[in-house]
C-alpha cells in the first residue's frame, strides 16, 4: 500500500535565490486515499513579512514572531516527507523552495518520487474550467476554508489527489497502456502507479465502467450516438401571439428557468421584430439596447419559425464564446420549457474538431515529443473518453498544445484520398446534428465562408440572425483577406518538416531509395525556402524600422504602406528575394506531390490506414503550400486596390513582423448573396444605428433595403448615469505632453475620489503605456493596483478578472476593451474616454475605404469616418452599465465632443440627456454630487 505526502508550503515570495523565506508548512500523510496523519506549523522567516504576502495569505509577522525556525522543525519534516510519493499542487515550487532552504543549512536534500496534481490534474480533467486549486476546489465542490494558508491547501489537494487517484485509477487498460508510453516525459512519477493498475486489470479484468467506453483502432473513445430528430406534429404548435405570451409571461414559462426572471416589454418587441421579418421574408436591421436579452428574444422567434415553417434557422455570432454562451444557456433554457420539442446544434470548422484517426497515428507513430506534446497527447486520450462533441473549445490546452491539434485535427482532408471513420468522425457528427436540428448556431467567419462557397458548408438555413452584426464586415474583410505573421510563418515552416521524417515511411515505402531520395529533396528545398523567408522577412524589418513613419496602430506597432513609401530600390530588392522564395517553395510543391503520388502507387498494391493518414497530410500538406505561395504573391507581387501594410514591434522589428492585406474585393459578392441565399435575414446589435440612421450599416453590407427598428435598454440611464465632460483639458489632436499629464492628473484626482474601481478606455496602445508610466510616479497611486493592457501579463478576461477581485484597482484597456467586457455591479462605478474612437486616418485600410465611399459619390468623414466612431463610442459607454442597479459616472476627456460640430452626434449617441460641462476643479469638487446614488447611498 503506498504512501503519499502531500505539501504545500507558504513564503515571503517566489524566489528562494533572492532570500525569500519559508513562514507555514503544511503536510497531510495518506495511504491510499485515507488521511492518516496532518501537521501544521507557521515558521520564523529572520525576515519581515511582505505586506502583499500578508494581503495574500493573511498571515502577519505577530503570527510567526514566536513560531520556530525552519532548522528546528527539520527532523520533523523529513520524517514526514520519507513516503513512497510527494505530492503538491505545482510541485516544483514547493520542492525546490525545501530543498533549497535545506542545502542553505547544510541539510541533504529530499529526494523522493513526486506527483504534480496541477499537471494531472491537466490530464486527467482536460474539459476543467481552470486549474488553479481554488478553480478546481470550486468546479469540484472541494472545502477549502483558509486559500493560500498551508494546511488548507495540503488538505484540499489530499482530496485532489484522491480523485485523480480514483480517475486513474479506472482508465480502461488501452489508455493506462498509452499513458504508460508517455509517462517517462511527464514530471509526475506516475510509471509505478500505472503499472499497478495495469497488472490489477490484467489478473482481474476491466472494472465496470469498461461498459462506458469503446475502443476505435485500439483508443478507448466514448460511444457515439446517432442524432435524430423525432418530429412532433406540428399542429399543435401555438399560434405567435400565444406562443410569445406562454414563453414570456406565463409561469410555466421562461420563469422557471431563468433566475430573478422579469417581463420586459423590450424583449417582448424585439421577438415581434424578428418573427415580423421572417413571416414577410425580408431583411431586418434590429439595435436592442443593454439589458433587452437579446439573444434569448432571438431564439424564441427563431425557434417558432423553425417548427411553423419546417425550416432551420441559423443564429450567427462574433465569436467562440457567444456561440458557446448560446449553446449553453438560452437554447437549454428554451428548451426545458418549450411546448415543442426541438433540437439545435453548433457548428464550426472542421479545424476545431478532432480527427481521431490522424491521433491514433500519432500516438503510434509521432516522432517529435516535447513536455507540450506529451501533455496534449494524455490530455486528449482522457478526453476522448469523455467527449461527445471532439470540440476543442471543451478542453484546456496548453499554449504550445495547439501545434500538436494542428496535426489531429479534422482540417486535414485530403482532396487525393478520404478517410472512412464510420461513426468516429467528429466534424461529419456535428454536420449531421446540424441537419438534423431546428437551430444552427455558427460564427460570422463560417457563416461568411459558407456564404461564399459554391458548395454548402452549413445545411441550407433560409432564415438567419446575424446577432453582433456591426462585426460582419470586418469578419469578411479579415477573413478574406491575407495576413503574414513572421513566427506563425516560422512555425509552419517547422511543422511542415515534421511531416518528412523518415520514422513516418519505414513502414509504407516499398519502394525505399526512391522514398529516401525525395524525403531528402523535400528537406532540402523546404530549409531553402525557410532560410528565403527568414532572409525577406530580416530585410524588410530593417527598412521598415530605418524608414519607420510616425503612424502607429492601435496596439502601438509601426505601421507601413510599403506599397507606397518603399522606394523603388528597396522594391526591387524585395521582387527578387519573393522570386527565389517562391521558386523554392514551387519545387517543394513538386517533389512532395511525387512523393505523394509514390505512396498512393503503394496504397493501390497494399490498402493500409496508416498509409492513407499519411497520404492525407501530404495532400493537406501540398493545400497549405499552395495558400502561402497565394499569400507571398498577394502581398508583395501582385497589384490591386486592396489595401497592404506592415506592422512590427519596434523593439522587436523581425519577431513582430505582420504584414497583411485586407480584401475589399468579395463586398458585391457578399452583398449579392446576403439577399439572394436567404429568405431572410435580421442583423442585431446593441450598435448599428448611427446619427439615428442604419445607412452606414446598409452600405458597407451593400445593402439597400431592410426594415429598420431601435428599441431602447429598458435601464433608466437618466438616473444610473451622468456624463461629464471637463471644459479645461488640453486640446487633443496634438497629443502633447501637457495633455498626457493631463490625462494622467485627471485618472489619479478621480480614483481618490472613487477608490480606483474606474476603467480608462484609450484609443491608441502608445497613449495608454505613456499615461501608464506617469500614473506609475505618482505616490499617491501606490495604494491603487494599475491593471493595464499590453503591460500587465495576461488576456483581456484574465485582466478584468484581476480587477473585479482587487479593491482599489484601476484598469487602463484600449482596442478590446471597448465592448464585450462585462463588470456590473459595484467593481466598476467610472468610466473614463481619453478621445473619441476615430479610426487612425492614415490606416491604409482606411484609406481605402474613403477612397472607395467617394468613388460613390459619398462623403467619407460624414457617412463612413463619423458613423463608425460613434458605434464604437455607443459600445465603449455600454461597458459602464451592465444593469439594472448599477450607478456610474462618465468623464469624457476629449472636448470635441463639445466643441465640434459633429459632437452633437456623439452627444445624440449617449443614452442620458444628463450631460455636464465643468472644469477639472469643479468636477472633482462636486463629485459626489455627480454620481447618480441615493442620498443615503451618500450619506454612508
Amino acid at each position: 500500500m503506498s504512501t503519499y505526502a502531500v505539501i504545500d508550503l507558504e513564503t515571503t515570495g517566489n524566489s528562494p535565490g533572492r532570500g525569500d523565506k519559508i513562514i507555514e508548512v503544511g503536510i497531510v500523510i495518506m495511504k491510499e486515499k485515507a488521511i492518516v496523519e496532518e501537521f501544521s506549523s507557521f515558521i520564523y522567516p529572520e525576515t519581515p513579512i511582505p505586506s502583499f504576502i500578508t494581503r495574500l495569505t493573511g498571515i502577519t509577522d505577530e503570527d510567526v514572531i514566536d513560531a520556530p525556525l525552519l532548522s528546528e522543525v527539520v527532523p520533523e519534516l523529513k520524517r514526514l516527507l520519507a513516503q513512497d510519493y510527494i505530492v503538491a499542487h505545482n510541485i516544483d515550487f514547493d520542492m525546490k523552495f525545501m530543498n533549497d532552504a535545506l542545502a542553505a543549512m547544510g541539510e541533504s536534500p529530499i529526494d523522493a518520487k513526486v506527483l504534480d496534481t496541477v499537471e494531472l490534474s491537466r490530464i486527467m480533467l482536460p474539459d476543467a474550467p481552470g486549474h488553479k486549486l481554488s478553480d478546481l476546489s470550486e468546479s469540484l465542490s472541494l472545502t477549502h476554508d483558509q486559500p493560500h494558508r498551508a494546511i488548507s491547501d495540503a488538505l484540499v489537494t489530499a482530496d485532489l489527489w484522491s480523485i485523480l487517484y480514483t480517475k486513474m485509477e479506472d482508465l480502461p487498460e488501452k489508455t493506462l497502456t498509452y499513458l504508460l508510453k508517455l509517462s517517462s516525459a511527464l514530471k509526475s512519477d506516475v510509471k509505478g502507479l500505472i503499472d499497478e493498475f495495469l497488472l490489477e486489470k490484467r489478473y482481474n479484468g476491466e472494472n465496470a465502467r469498461a461498459a462506458d467506453y469503446e475502443v476505435w483502432e485500439g483508443i478507448p473513445v466514448r460511444p457515439q450516438k446517432n442524432y435524430t430528430l423525432q418530429r412532433e406534429d406540428r399542429k399543435s404548435l401555438l399560434d405567435w401571439e400565444d406562443w410569445k405570451a406562454y414563453l414570456f409571461r406565463s409561469p410555466e414559462g421562461l420563469p422557471i428557468v431563468i433566475d430573478k426572471y422579469r417581463e420586459r416589454e423590450e424583449q417582448e418587441r424585439m421577438a415581434d421584430s424578428i418573427h415580423q421579418s421572417f413571416s414577410q421574408n425580408r431583411l431586418a436591421f434590429i439595435e436592442a439596447g443593454a439589458g433587452i436579452g437579446k439573444s434569448m428574444a432571438s431564439a424564441v422567434s427563431a425557434l417558432h419559425t423553425s417548427l411553423l415553417k419546417e425550416k432551420r434557422v441559423l443564429i450567427s455570432t462574433y465569436t467562440n464564446a457567444l456561440q458557446s454562451q448560446i449553446m449553453q444557456k438560452e437554447l437549454p433554457q428554451l428548451q426545458a420549457v418549450s411546448p415543442v420539442p426541438f433540437t439545435f446544434a453548433s457548428l464550426k470548422g472542421s479545424e476545431h474538431y478532432l480527427s481521431l484517426a490522424h491521433f491514433r497515428y500519432e500516438m503510434e507513430y509521432g516522432t517529435l515529443d516535447n513536455y507540450d506534446d506529451v501533455l496534449t497527447k494524455a490530455m486528449l486520450l482522457i478526453w476522448v473518453l469523455e467527449t461527445e462533441t471532439g470540440d476543442v473549445e471543451e478542453v484546456q490546452l496548453p499554449s504550445n498544445g495547439y501545434k500538436f491539434w494542428r496535426k489531429v485535427s479534422a482540417d486535414q482532408k485530403g482532396k487525393a484520398i478520404s478517410l472512412s471513420m464510420g461513426n468516429y468522425s467528429y466534424y461529419h457528427k456535428a454536420y449531421e446534428k446540424a441537419k438534423r436540428s431546428d437551430i444552427v448556431v455558427t460564427t460570422h467567419a463560417l457563416f461568411c465562408f459558407d456564404l461564399l462557397q459554391e458548395e454548402e458548408f452549413i445545411p441550407a438555413c433560409q432564415y438567419a440572425i446575424i446577432d453582433e452584426a456591426h462585426h460582419l464586415k470586418k469578419v469578411a474583410s479579415k477573413y478574406f483577406g491575407t495576413r503574414l505573421y513572421y513566427p506563425a510563418v516560422q512555425q509552419l515552416f517547422s511543422q511542415w518538416r515534421e511531416l518528412f521524417e523518415p520514422g513516418y515511411y519505414r513502414k509504407s515505402a516499398s519502394d525505399r531509395k526512391e522514398v529516401s531520395t525525395l524525403l531528402q529533396s523535400c528537406y532540402t528545398h523546404l530549409d531553402n525556402a525557410k532560410a528565403e523567408w527568414t532572409e525577406l522577412s530580416a530585410y524588410f524589418a530593417n527598412y521598415v524600422v530605418k524608414h519607420r513613419p510616425s503612424v502607429s496602430s492601435d496596439t502601438g506597432k509601426v505601421m507601413f504602406d510599403f506599397r507606397k513609401y518603399g522606394s523603388k530600390r528597396f522594391y526591387q530588392t524585395l521582387m527578387e528575394m519573393c522570386e527565389r522564395l517562391l521558386q523554392e517553395m514551387k519545387q517543394l510543391i513538386r517533389k512532395t506531390e511525387s512523393l505523394m503520388n509514390e505512396m498512393l502507387l503503394q496504397l493501390q498494391m497494399n490498402e493500409d490506414k496508416d498509409l492513407t493518414i499519411l497520404i492525407t497530410r501530404l495532400d493537406y500538406q501540398v493545400g497549405y503550400y499552395k495558400e502561402f505561395v497565394s499569400s507571398v504573391e498577394t502581398v508583395f507581387i501582385k497589384e490591386d486596390t486592396n489595401p497592404v501594410w506592415a506592422e512590427l514591434d519596434i523593439k522587436h522589428p523581425q519577431g513582430t513582423l505582420t504584414i497583411e492585406c485586407e480584401s475589399y474585393t468579395y463586398s458585391d459578392q457578399l452583398a449579392e448573396r446576403l439577399q439572394t441565399q436567404k429568405d431572410s435575414i435580421v442583423f442585431t446589435s446593441a450598435t448599428l444605428a448611427a446619427q439615428g440612421s442604419f445607412d452606414f450599416m446598409k452600405k458597407s453590407l451593400g445593402l439597400e433595403e431592410g426594415r429598420e427598428v431601435i428599441i431602447p435598454s429598458p435601464f433608466d440611464f437618466e438616473k444610473q448615469m451622468k456624463v461629464v465632460v471637463p471644459t479645461d483639458m488640453p486640446h487633443i489632436k496634438q497629443e502633447s505632453e501637457d495633455f498626457l499629464y493631463a490625462v494622467a492628473e485627471t485618472i489619479l484626482s478621480i480614483a481618490i475620489k472613487t477608490h480606483g474601481r474606474m476603467l480608462v478606455l484609450f484609443t491608441s496602445y502608445a497613449m495608454l503605456r505613456n499615461v501608464y508610466h506617469l500614473l506609475k510616479e505618482f505616490q499617491e497611486l501606490e495604494q491603487y493596483q494599475l491593471i493595464a493592457q499590453g503591460i500587465t501579463s495576461g488576456s483581456r478576461d484574465r485582466l478584468k478578472k484581476e480587477f473585479q477581485t482587487l479593491d482599489h484597482a484601476i484598469l487602463l484597456g484600449t482596442n478590446t476593451f471597448w465592448e464585450g467586457i462585462d463588470i456590473p455591479g459595484e467593481d466598476l462605478s467610472c468610466l473614463v474616454m481619453v478621445r473619441l474612437p476615430f479610426d487612425p486616418p492614415s490606416h491604409p485600410g482606411q484609406q481605402i475605404e474613403e477612397n472607395l465611399w467617394k468613388s460613390s459619390n459619398g462623403n467619407p468623414f460624414m457617412e463612413m469616418v463619423l458613423p463608425k466612431a460613434i458605434l464604437r463610442f455607443k459600445q465603449g459607454i455600454g461597458r459602464l452599465i451592465r444593469g439594472e442597479e448599477d450607478k456610474g459616472i462618465v468623464v469624457i476627456l476629449d472636448k470635441r465632443i463639445v466643441e465640434t460640430s459633429y459632437g452633437k452626434y456623439f452627444i445624440e449617441a449617449l443614452p442620458t440627456s444628463s450631460i455636464q460641462q465643468c472644469t477639472t476643479k469643479e468636477l472633482l469638487a462636486n463629485f459626489h454630487e455627480l454620481l447618480p446614488i441615493d442620498d443615503d447611498e451618500r450619506n454612508n
